[in-house]
Order: C-alpha cells, then sequence, then structure tokens
C-alpha cells in the first residue's frame, strides 16, 4: 500500500529531558522536519543568543514540530499549552533545551525510513 506525505508527517518519535525533579517527554513529528527547519535547530544550538533574537522563529518551530508534551504549569495537571502566547512566557533556554534534545534525538532512519520498518509504535 503506498504512503503518503501525510502519513509520514502523522508519525511520533519520543524524546526525553531529564530534570532533577522528573523527566520531560516531548513527542515530535520528525516527518514535518525540513531541510529548512534542521539548519534553524542547527542554528540555535550553536548560536545561543540567536534564540532570544529569535525567538518567534524558535516558538514557530516547536509549534510545528512538537505534537505533545508534558511540561506542566504550576498546578502540575495542565500542560503549557503549545501556542505562540504561552510559549512566548517561557524561557528561551527551556526553549533551547528542547530544541536541542529534538536535535539530538533525530537521525537518518528518524526523518527518511527507507527500509521496511513499522512506524506504528512509538519509541
Amino acid at each position: 500500500m503506498p504512503v503518503t506525505l501525510s502519513d509520514v508527517a502523522a508519525q511520533r518519535a519520543l524524546v526525553t529531558i531529564d530534570f532533577p525533579t522528573g523527566d520531560l517527554n516531548i513527542h515530535y513529528l520528525p516527518g514535518v522536519l525540513t531541510r529548512e527547519m534542521i539548519a534553524r535547530m542547527d542554528k540555535f544550538s550553536k548560536d545561543k543568543e540567536a534564540v532570544t533574537a529569535e525567538l518567534d522563529s524558535a516558538i514557530a518551530l516547536l509549534i510545528e514540530m512538537v505534537a505533545e508534551w508534558d511540561l506542566m504549569e504550576d498546578d502540575g495537571v495542565t500542560p503549557i499549552a503549545l501556542n505562540k502566547d504561552r510559549l512566548a512566557t517561557v524561557s528561551s533556554i527551556m526553549l533551547t533545551l528542547v530544541i536541542e534534545a529534538i536535535q539530538g534525538d533525530v537521525r537518518p532512519e528518524t526523518l527518511a525510513p527507507q527500509r521496511k520498518k513499522s512506524l506504528k509504535k512509538q519509541r
């Protein structure tokens, strides 16, 4: 059966950032990563000041890539919304950590699975 670009874009991958108080799990969409997005991630990881200078770009990148996460509001129950207004109030350091974690998880087989491989289950 043929696979569409939408099928590929809908697949999720999981990356985890360890914090002293617990783990932050980020489910992202490797199938939506474009060459331009990877270049933006690379720029952010090399130039920490670029995140602050281009915070809107970093936020747009995360909104596009992150499917869900368990970064919670202070109530410990409500996930921080993945929208421009809410992410604009999140520390640029935290946004950088998330981008770097996804960037570190991205591998050629994640971006372009060419061998017969089931992508139905999450890692």
